[in-house]
């Protein structure tokens, strides 16, 4: 007999006669989910010391640097007055004299600080804070490496560098994103002119695409900005600005997920707090996906004798979700343009030339769910609003 305490008894627990029989017992392993960056974190990294004048350059170790997050960032140590926390700012054209202000060049890794330039009235204005002579720069903690060849697949993660116990393996179950090259000269020609327009200020349509697009380019694949339109008749919402976003995709030439085209919570966060700062005080700012329209084709071609027909269906089906598609599609390829209605001769067009295809016999499309099979009849055209764009669903291609 066991005696139940008081405690016990406020638990629900009673008395029992017989001591409890352990018949069974199953063993199980369980597994743990941790973010994998593909990056080395260096700490404490020792620069030189100040020589006591403006602009001054100052080399990492290890290049390319990433997008810095909270505490990678300079300081500067000074005898009797301890740490100093410098701010990382895009250029010193806001900074004075007493701003500890440095700029981080991300590709060469080079730490440069405000220079000293002089007025037309011939005075020297300092554009940034200078070191004491002599005080120790530390670049506190920044990460190192990144670009497209760390958007492995999944399962390709599956080495243990360093063993740890009762962990028998390792595996990524999902494919790893957000990895970007640095940006290529032509990129650079066509960022800067944009760059002197909006001189970090939201105000016209293309400001707001500009700066989106330098707020997450990993995260963002298109933007579109649509000017304030007449919510009914005779009434307009003043200050309203529709902002689209599409988001980045790895691979996005081929078959998308309806999942894949949700915006992450947090980048609309991010992105917000990001225009908030560089719009108008009168802008209300409204940041949502377009609106998407799948789209189903079903094609009947006649391959040519003795082709291979899997070929010709996979070239196919390439081609149809690469072109009806929001990132890659168009005539242009970058992305189906946002209001731009579909014809099925579109889709003639982009199916022309196929290697080893006789004729095209017919090509009926269709309005899907999102993602899903063809509904309804076949359309000769989708008629699509504003503020949304073409996508795919499933396609099909039969032999005649």
């Amino acid at each position: 007999m066991k005696e139940i305490t008081p405690q016990e008894q406020l638990e629900g627990m009673r008395p029992y006669e017989r001591t409890p029989v352990l018949r069974r017992a199953q063993v199980a392993t369980w597994g743990g989910t941790v973010e994998a960056i593909h990056a080395e974190v260096i700490t404490d990294e020792f620069l030189g010391q100040s020589d006591g004048t403006p602009g001054q350059r100052f080399q990492l170790q290890f290049t390319p640097v990433l997008r810095r997050e909270a505490g990678e960032t300079l300081v500067v140590q000074v005898d009797g007055e301890g740490e100093q926390v410098w701010t990382e700012v895009p250029d010193f054209s806001e900074s004075d004299a007493a701003s500890r202000h440095f700029t981080l060049d991300s590709l060469s890794g080079e730490v440069r600080l405000g220079p000293a330039i002089r007025q037309p009235d011939g005075t020297i204005k300092l554009y940034g804070a200078v070191p004491p002579r002599h005080a120790n720069l530390i670049f506190r903690r920044y990460r190192h490496g990144g670009g497209e060849e760390g958007n492995v697949q999944t399962g390709v993660l599956n080495t243990l560098k360093t063993a740890i116990p009762y962990v028998a393996r390792v595996s990524n179950r999902r494919p790893a994103w957000g990895g970007l090259d640095a940006e290529s000269l032509e990129a650079a020609a066509m960022r800067v002119p944009a760059m002197l327009r909006s001189r970090d200020r939201a105000v016209t349509e293309e400001d707001f695409e500009f700066l989106a697009m330098q707020a997450l380019p990993a995260a963002i694949g298109r933007v579109k900005c649509l000017q304030p339109r007449p919510a009914s008749a005779g009434r307009v919402a003043p200050g309203q600005v529709y902002l689209l976003v599409i988001p980045r995709v790895e691979r996005p030439e081929g078959y998308l997920e309806p999942d894949q085209l949700e915006l992450n919570p947090t980048d609309i966060a991010a992105l917000t707090a990001h225009l908030d700062e560089r719009r108008l005080l009168t802008t209300r700012l409204d940041i949502r996906p377009p609106a998407y329209y799948w789209v189903s084709c079903h094609v009947q071609l006649r391959a040519a004798p003795g082709a291979d027909q899997t070929q010709i269906e996979e070239e196919t089906l390439q081609r149809l979700y690469r072109f009806l598609n929001p990132l890659t599609g168009g005539p242009e390829g970058k992305g189906w343009p946002f209001g731009r209605d579909l014809y099925v001769s579109d889709v003639y067009q982009c199916l022309q030339g196929l290697p080893n295809v006789l004729f095209i016999r017919n090509v009926q499309m269709y309005v899907a769910r999102a993602g899903g099979a063809a509904q309804g009849e076949p359309v000769e055209s989708v008629e699509v609003i504003a503020h949304g764009v073409i996508a795919s669903a499933h396609h099909q291609v039969e032999f005649v």
